[in-house]
Parts: structure tokens; sequence; C-alpha cells
């Protein structure tokens, strides 16, 4: 299971307004990927399509749009780190960095 997501204090929103649609988006993309592999849970397993014969148009289109979010939720992930950064505040974990050591 993912992390969940920190929300910005008041006083961080106040600095960069930005971030509270950034918070919105990765929660969406997070929705909208448990919704795909509720859907497809044969995804969730897989690297790739090419290695399977008989992949229906349906399961095609949910694994490209289930990289686009992978993608996006990359981008606003490394978008808040750098607001992090300029604004001297400890960066959040990203979702790769959940091991416990």
């Amino acid at each position: 299971m993912r992390m969940k997501f920190p929300l910005s204090t008041p006083s961080e929103l106040a600095e960069e307004p930005e971030l509270a649609p950034l918070e919105i988006l990765r929660s969406v993309a997070e929705v909208s990927r448990r919704a795909i592999l509720a859907a497809h849970p044969d995804l969730a397993s897989r690297d790739s399509l090419d290695e399977v014969p008989d992949v229906s148009p349906r399961q095609y289109i949910a694994a490209s749009i289930l990289g686009t979010l992978e993608l996006l939720t990359e981008g606003v992930d490394h978008y808040v780190a750098h607001l992090d950064d300029l604004a001297g505040r400890r960066p959040i974990r990203r979702r790769d960095d959940d091991t416990p050591f």
C-alpha cells in the first residue's frame, strides 16, 4: 500500500498556493490508480504487456493510463520536493522511500 500524503499547513499554502492543487492532483492520481487496479488486478503484477499475446484493448488502455499516472505523480513529487527545498522544509518521503531501514 502506498503512503498517505501529508497535507500542507495553512502557512505553507499562504507561501506556496500551488501546493493545494498539487495535493489534489496526487490524490486523484492515487484514487484513479487504485480503481484501475481494482478493475484489472492482473496489471499490478505485470511489468509490460508486450509479452502477453491476448491483451484486450481495455487492458492495454488501462496499462497506458497507469503509466501516465506514474509519470504525473513523479512530476508532482519532484515539484513539491523542489518547493520544500526552496523553503528549507524537510522534504516529504517519496513513495519509493517507505522501507523501514
